[in-house]
């Protein structure tokens, strides 16, 4: 017994409902920034944009990266003679594919909110000038993209560049939005998809969640095997760092605060010397050690994969919430009665192939473009307090 097969048009978000969950996304983020804002002036007496500084310079390269995005839609609408202009117009989630290669290049250059710019403005000019249908949704994935793409570029900033934390912390964002996407999956109602295209196919709901968790594991495995086999010295000092706070540095600043505050200052100088006696005085002396040799430990490299390593976060989380969450509910609106399981199932099959042609390509353009303009995305975030307020 196989279970009864999944032929409701029923999404478990509708177009509408993924509009309003993206749009309060991006206010989130907002108010957060409006709370580092504020931690960077009260903590550090700094000045943090929001919206970056972006100069002369700085326009410019955003206008390259749009007007090239524009380009390539038009010189493929040209090469096919017009054919792929007719299926942008009558399916707009093919250009959002062309779109969003470098899209996703502006928002790891400069950042979420200029990213988002970019994607906004890359799908309205497309579809002027190639006379396209405008349709919310497939404008929604082209800002999700930039916007998303500049996360993972603060992400980055955040880390200082250091690989190992990224990958750390990047690695925790995949794996919540693996389980996510699995769960959101499995909900739907039915244990098989019975899709029609052009042929007739019974999709165990169990192979999708499988290509998914396939996926992010090779990537995930690839990541960390690298680290493990290239790193070392920067994975051991990010686990001597981890070793150090939880062990001695907590316990540090608890005593610290009990001798300022508390009026039974001996009973805590007492309970300190007794703790600081138990400890392995050898693991402390060389986590010490470790932690005074950083920039010997972890000389700054500029190999490829510190390129690679962005770029992949950007198109693996990036295409399955794009992919899973978001196109399926506006393909399945547009899509003239197709059920949205079919579309699910579709978009599902095709994330693989889509992570991969999207690695390639990104990766090869943006290593070249960053290395190319230097563009300095901390640089135009923060200034110290009294600088005066103007851009280069």
């Amino acid at each position: 017994m196989h279970g009864f097969a999944i032929t409701s048009n029923d999404a478990n978000l509708d177009a509408i409902d993924i509009a309003l969950i993206f749009v309060s996304f991006i206010i989130v983020v907002l108010i957060f920034s409006f709370f580092v804002k504020l931690y960077y002036r009260i903590r550090h007496n700094k000045r943090y944009y929001i919206f970056p500084r972006i100069g002369i310079k700085g326009i410019a390269n955003i206008a390259m990266v749009i007007s090239i995005a524009v380009a390539a839609i038009l010189l493929l609408t040209l090469l096919t003679a017009g054919f792929l202009g007719v299926i942008f117009r009558a399916y707009p989630g093919w250009r959002i594919v062309v779109e969003g290669i470098l899209i996703k290049i502006g928002g790891l250059l400069f950042g979420p909110m200029i990213g988002l710019f970019i994607g906004g403005c890359t799908d309205l000019l497309s579809i002027a000038l190639t006379s396209g249908m405008f349709h919310y949704g497939y404008f929604i994935a082209a800002v999700f993209y930039g916007f998303f793409a500049g996360l993972i570029r603060s992400l980055l900033n955040f880390c200082k560049k250091q690989q190992v934390e990224f990958i750390f912390i990047g690695s925790i964002l995949s794996v919540v939005i693996m389980l996510a996407s699995i769960i959101y999956i499995s909900t739907y109602p039915g244990n098989i998809f019975d899709i029609t295209f052009l042929i007739h196919i019974s999709m165990p709901k169990w192979f999708l969640v499988l290509i998914i968790a396939v996926l992010y594991g090779l990537c995930l495995t690839f990541l960390w095997i690298y680290l493990l086999h290239y790193n070392r010295p920067r994975l051991a000092y990010f686990l001597g760092c981890i070793t150090y706070y939880l062990r001695f540095k907590l316990r540090i600043n608890y005593y610290k605060r009990k001798l300022i505050n508390h009026q039974d200052k001996q009973n805590y100088v007492n309970q300190q010397l007794s703790w600081f006696n138990k400890i392995n005085r050898q693991q402390h002396r060389a986590i010490f050690n470790l932690m005074t040799k950083k920039q010997k430990v972890l000389p700054q490299t500029n190999n490829w994969f510190a390129y690679f390593a962005p770029v992949l976060f950007t198109v693996l989380i990036g295409e399955t919430i794009i992919n899973i969450f978001f196109l399926p509910a506006f393909d399945h609106e547009l899509g003239g009665g197709v059920a949205f399981s079919q579309w699910l199932v579709t978009r599902t099959l095709t994330l693989p192939v889509t992570v991969i042609t999207n690695i390639i390509f990104i990766y090869s353009i943006y290593r070249i473009v960053a290395q190319t303009i230097h563009y300095d995305y901390r640089h135009d975030m923060l200034e110290v307090m009294g600088t005066d307020l103007m851009v280069e």
